[in-house]
């Protein structure tokens, strides 16, 4: 549960979006979540892109390949960390 994969599924919610439901609702900075911002914080690199953790599906749009900094994988971290930071 702690991937950070695209497309999101039903089955299989990743990390960000736990992640952004938690802080949407006001938890974002609680320190039952500081580990799991850890995980998160700890797939990016050094220009703040997610890796690709894995996928479950066939997708139409262009391949990442796991392990490589994804665009979807980060579009879906951001607003995570944007509602953790209160929206900056």
């Amino acid at each position: 549960m702690t991937d950070a994969f695209f497309p999101v599924e039903v089955q299989r919610v990743g990390l960000p979006v736990l992640l952004e439901a938690l802080a949407t609702l006001g938890a974002g900075r609680a320190l039952e979540l500081q580990e799991a911002w850890q995980l998160l914080d700890g797939k990016t690199d050094d220009q703040g892109r997610v890796r690709l953790d894995g996928t479950l599906a066939k997708s139409y749009l262009s391949r990442e390949r796991v392990g490589k900094p994804s665009k979807w994988a980060t579009l879906y971290a951001s607003p995570a960390w944007q509602a953790r930071d209160g929206g900056k």
